[in-house]
């Protein structure tokens, strides 16, 4: 550490029915040895063993409840109005922190004592937690975020609680963006961004995630998306709707093309090659619930 001041880290994981990864989640921020640590749960009155693993592991948090709610944004927001942390951050109830990463973003956050958002590298597994794609990232663009594709991974990034009020909540609305929709707030408020090239999290991959369990029914997740959209807008607008359209897909490939470059730039590598396995893994979920179904 960088002086022995640890800033109070607040870490909120929403959960549902996700007993099968609770306990693991739980001890991956446990296991952290964290000294400055508030640590709530927010369950949404799961019908599984959920609470049941909260129970155990409840002399260890700062806060706790399984009650009704209006979705996951909704009990994030809930466990954030409980937070007394400097930094803030989620952790969903099927992902987990890798070691020493609260440690590794507490000094960052020391040594750039102005910063609002730190976010770092993080690994995309299967359900046994199986690694699938290492995701390192490149310093945040505002342009290649609206334009082009998300490129902070949310279980990797914690925010300060000074940002946090002065833009405002997650906005409850969104159910799949919400995070997308609140880096770019936070952009457009002058947040300042950091990027640690460290694996700070791991995101699970798995049939029952809510990404992948309702992206086949995608009308909400593309009114989702238009919102974001035009409510961060930067560019010319064209008041033919079909002009406009080819615009938005040629800012989307430049931007895609602007990600994988600096990529290649400053970490070495690149993601396109890889997300071509996800296209298959995607196909896959799809046909084994279909053949459940049939």
């Amino acid at each position: 550490m960088y002086t022995e001041i640890y800033p109070k880290i607040t870490l909120v994981t929403p959960s549902y029915n996700q007993a099968q990864f609770l306990e693991e989640t739980i001890q991956s921020v446990l296991d952290q040895n964290y000294r400055n640590l508030e640590y709530i749960i927010i369950d949404g009155g799961s019908t599984d063993n959920s609470v049941k693993i909260i129970k155990k592991y409840e002399k260890y948090l700062a806060y706790w409840v399984s009650e009704k709610d209006k979705g996951q944004t909704d009990a994030i927001a809930k466990g954030f109005e409980k937070s007394t942390g400097d930094f803030l951050s989620w952790l969903n109830s099927d992902d987990t922190y890798l070691p020493g990463s609260l440690a590794a973003v507490a000094d960052v956050i020391q040594r750039q004592p102005n910063i609002d958002v730190v976010y770092g590298d993080y690994i995309i597994t299967d359900k046994t937690g199986k690694p699938l794609l290492r995701k390192r990232e490149i310093k945040f663009d505002f342009d290649i975020m609206l334009y082009g594709v998300n490129m902070i991974g949310q279980p990797a990034a914690f925010f300060s609680k000074f940002i946090y009020n002065r833009v405002g909540r997650l906005d409850i609305n969104l159910n799949y963006f919400m995070d997308v929709e609140f880096w770019l707030r936070i952009a457009k408020n002058g947040g300042k961004f950091t990027h640690v090239k460290r694996f700070i999290a791991t995101y699970r991959f798995h049939e029952n995630s809510k990404t992948i369990k309702d992206f086949s029914v995608s009308v909400q997740c593309e009114k989702e998306a238009l919102y974001i959209l035009n409510k961060y807008w930067t560019k010319r607008k064209f008041t033919n709707q079909r002009i406009q359209g080819i615009y938005y897909q040629y800012l989307r490939f430049i931007n895609r093309f602007k990600r994988q470059y600096l990529k290649i730039i400053y970490r070495k590598r690149t993601d396109i090659i890889p997300g071509k396995y996800f296209m298959w893994y995607y196909k896959k979920f799809k046909l084994d619930r279909n053949e459940k179904i049939l």
